[in-house]
């Protein structure tokens, strides 16, 4: 891993973990004999929205767990995600199945006053046409009076 990137990581850890940064650089190595310390890796997770896997990644990068015991964990994470999506999924099938429609819909970008003033310019200076304003604003046709006075 490039230096900066490593930075880059080891500054935003730090930024996120706070008081709970001492606490984990001085518990002994997680293995099975003391359950990974996964008490205190989802407490500090839930305090510091830093995820348990990228808390169990980092130990591994500072030798508070070996490569074996970090797959084991992380392997338990992906079967607990993939169990938790197949029920989701049954979840979803089983709704379906009895018509009722699932509620919630793609979350919209919400279009800044500044970037749509700058494309109102741009469409009155003739450097895009209808059909790019309604692309760039992600407006149907119908709606475009609404943004073109």
């Amino acid at each position: 891993m490039p230096g900066w990137i490593r930075w880059c990581n080891d500054f935003a850890y730090y930024f996120l973990v706070g008081e709970y940064g001492e606490m984990l650089k001085n518990i002994e190595p997680a293995k099975a004999s003391n359950d990974y310390h996964f008490d205190l890796i989802k407490t500090v997770s839930d305090n510091t929205h830093l995820s348990q896997i990228a808390l169990f990644t980092r130990l591994l990068f500072k030798n508070q767990i070996s490569q074996s015991n970090y797959n084991k964990v992380r392997n338990d994470f992906e079967e607990k995600f993939k169990k938790f999506q197949e029920e989701k999924d049954r979840e979803k099938e089983l709704q379906k199945e009895k018509g009722i429609k699932i509620r919630g819909s793609v979350a919209q970008p919400i279009s800044s006053p500044l970037f749509i003033s700058t494309i109102q310019a741009a469409f009155y200076e003739g450097i895009i046409n209808e059909y790019e304003v309604c692309k760039k604003l992600n407006i149907k046709p119908e709606k475009l009076d609404k943004f073109i006075q």
